[in-house]
């Protein structure tokens, strides 16, 4: 019934003289709102009518019934028990009467409530922009906190779906540190529209600019490589310069030109450069701001990507593989300059001072640091078939002498006034001269060897491994004298004066024509102190005193006995390969190309490389040992041309240094003297079925330049 209606009836009854029909709050259903209502009543949250909203019932009967349901409870009652409510259902909507429901009436809303009738929103429910930033909103769609700082000068925020968002930057600014910096090699004092010096825009600011290396750009640097095609500039690999000095002359420019630039690379790719270019007197001058690298393949961004061990870049003294000319110095030394990774070979210095020394190098006042190179097949007339150095003091490190010749003196090195020179890590092997086959030093010098052997070197008169006169000081750490044959001195001869300290160094193997076969000193008052040697194996005897030299020292192994002092022993110190294995070869061939002899024994079955470090005898009968550069199963590979020395029918012996498993000079030696490492750069080891009949820190170093090691 519509309200007209019932009004019409209330009237009819004041005409008719009957009494009004009452009307009472919530009497009339308001299905359609407050126009179901009389005049001025308002239609309640329960479907009923009310003449003022304060009256309306404070339960809208939402229980809170754990049926789930978001429907309202249709129940008519009015709430006025205190009954407890014991409807089934799972409605989750809560009941926020303060009266207790009693309602009887079945609740029959299946719905599942999902909402909550207090109106509880969930917080950091989903990420929108607000300006240029991100921020959290909760599920009723406030705003909440701060998500990300998007820098509103350099980035801006994007809503990437109804729920995300993210900072975005402008430009080349950086995202992650929130637009406030710049991408890498990008420069923040141009807004980022510019690249840090020496980073190609055209790359992105990605790589270098032309002329430019390594991971930060800061190298500056010039290409060298036989196989370029492109112009030459030497800019890239692929406008390399063609020659190794245009390299080096164009870096040296760019230093010269650019006071920010304090020094320039030049990268050379492996091949042969031939140094002849028209007159004996040519030469690869360095310069004292230019370091020059080789053993590249000429693709490489790093300098530490090289290979200098297999990609051999070759300096030759020649002009054609036949070598129809020659120069007198391959490379010419600057001050201060670095020439790293390099075989020099090819040199033929027969001409008047200077060009009658130093074919491989020559150092005449001036200091370079040379590394990883080898010089192999030089040959003088005078002083220093590989290096001369005077008024100088160069540095060695990591290099090889192999196979080189002197007419006079220092087959291999030759130093002389006031030099102070310094090899560590080195390798000599093979080099003849009239006196000092492998080292020759002279008047007032210095002259220091590190973790260095001097194998095989042949004099026809004194100190075929290493000789030395007129006030010269030495010293000898972690070295080894093997196989070196002369008249006085097989390992050395010191003459004239000059403190020789040697400690954890091995001699063995040694030839003298006369005496001392490791070590001969004679004319003048020479100090030698000997710490943690072996001299054993030297012919014809171990070390012979000619002149008032002072001979001290202690926790040595010395063969002849000839010296007292604590923890002195004159015992066979057992080496583990004295020899390891002979045979005979087939053929012994030198390869040109690799500048490497081959000696191939068809009934060998060696592992591949097993041999390296040790030493090849290659003719049984004759006293030169080689130092082993690597094997296969059935060849030993010696740097140098060594077919004079042996060839096939030959037979041959391996040496082995290393101490033995039986060996009297394991934990033998004096710890506070000796260096940490050995030649190998092997820690001390502590044998501990052994005393420590040592002493110091370590305890347990052992006697010589090996220390040992068990093989498992």
């Amino acid at each position: 019934m519509r309200w007209g209606s019932l009004a019409w009836v209330a009237l009819m009854g004041l005409v008719l003289g009957c009494s009004a029909i009452p009307m009472e709050e919530g009497q009339f259903d308001c299905p359609n709102g407050n126009d179901d209502c009389p005049d001025g009543w308002e239609c309640g949250p329960d479907g009923q009518c009310y003449s003022d909203s304060d009256l309306f019932p404070s339960d809208t009967d939402a229980d809170t019934d754990s049926d789930g349901d978001t429907d309202t409870d249709a129940d008519t009652d009015t709430d006025t028990d205190t009954d407890t409510d014991t409807d089934t259902d799972t409605d989750t909507d809560t009941d926020t009467d303060t009266d207790t429901d009693t309602d009887t009436g079945t609740d029959t809303d299946t719905g599942s409530d999902t909402g909550s009738d207090t109106g509880t929103c969930v917080e950091e429910s989903y990420q929108q922009c607000v300006s240029s930033d991100v921020y959290w909103f909760d599920s009723c769609d406030v705003q909440g906190g701060l998500v990300d700082d998007c820098h509103d000068t350099n980035g801006f925020c994007v809503d990437l779906t109804a729920t995300t968002a993210e900072c975005q930057c402008t430009g080349n600014w950086d995202i992650g540190t929130d637009c406030w910096t710049c991408l890498d090699h990008w420069d923040i004092g141009t807004d980022c529209t510019t690249c840090l010096d020496n980073w190609d825009i055209s790359a992105d600011c990605a790589a270098c600019l032309p002329g430019w290396a390594e991971s930060d750009c800061e190298t500056c640097v010039r290409y060298v490589d036989l196989d370029a095609t492109g112009a030459e500039d030497g800019l890239t690999w692929a406008t390399a310069y063609d020659t190794v000095q245009e390299g080096i002359d164009a870096a040296a420019a760019a230093v010269a030109a650019d006071s920010d630039i304090d020094r320039c690379d030049v990268w050379v790719a492996e091949g042969v450069y031939f140094t002849w270019q028209g007159d004996d007197g040519d030469t690869v001058q360095l310069n004292g701001t230019v370091d020059l690298y080789g053993g590249f393949a000429g693709d490489e961004v790093l300098r530490a990507e090289r290979d200098f061990e297999t990609q051999l870049s070759v300096l030759d003294g020649c002009n054609a593989v036949a070598c129809p000319n020659q120069v007198m110095h391959v490379v010419t030394g600057a001050d201060s300059a670095l020439i790293d990774g390099f075989l020099i070979t090819g040199a033929w210095a027969d001409g008047g001072d200077p060009d009658d020394r130093g074919g491989g190098m020559l150092n005449i006042g001036v200091s370079p640091a040379v590394a990883n190179c080898i010089f192999v097949g030089n040959w003088v007339s005078k002083f220093g078939g590989a290096v001369y150095n005077e008024l100088a003091s160069p540095t060695f490190t990591n290099c090889v002498f192999a196979g080189n010749y002197s007419d006079d003196q220092g087959g291999g090195v030759h130093s002389e006034d006031t030099v102070t020179a310094t090899f560590d890590g080195c390798i000599f092997s093979g080099n003849m001269a009239g006196r000092g086959g492998c080292i020759y030093a002279r008047t007032d010098c210095t002259m220091t060897l590190v973790d260095t052997i001097v194998a095989g070197g042949t004099s026809d008169d004194r100190g075929a491994g290493y000789y030395s006169e007129s006030n010269v000081a030495g010293t000898f750490t972690s070295c080894v004298f093997t196989g070196n044959e002369g008249n006085e001195g097989g390992g050395m001869q010191i003459r004239g004066g000059g403190e020789q300290l040697f400690t954890n160094c091995t001699f063995s193997g040694n030839w003298s024509g006369s005496n001392g076969g490791a070590i001969h000193f004679r004319d003048g008052a020479t100090n030698v102190t000997l710490t943690n040697s072996i001299l054993w194996g030297d012919t014809p005897t171990e070390v012979f005193d000619d002149g008032g030299g002072v001979l001290s020292g202690t926790y040595n192994d010395i063969e002849d006995g000839v010296m007292i002092g604590a923890g002195n022993l004159s015992e066979d110190p057992g080496f583990a390969g004295d020899y390891l294995d002979t045979g005979s070869w087939n053929t012994v061939l030198y390869d040109a190309a690799t500048f490497q002899t081959g000696l191939y024994d068809s009934g060998a079955a060696w592992t591949a490389d097993e041999l390296v470090g040790m030493f090849v005898l290659p003719k049984v009968g004759e006293l030169e040992r080689l130092w082993i550069a690597g094997n296969t199963g059935n060849t030993i590979y010696v740097w140098g041309d060594m077919e004079y020395l042996a060839g096939g029918g030959d037979t041959y012996e391996i040496y082995d240094l290393r101490l033995g498993d039986g060996s009297v000079c394991r934990d033998a030696g004096d710890g506070d003297a000796a260096p940490t490492t050995d030649i190998l750069g092997n820690d001390r080891y502590n044998v501990t079925t052994l005393p420590d009949t040592g002493i110091g820190t370590p305890t347990y170093t052992d006697m010589g330049a090996y220390e040992f090691w068990p093989s498992s």
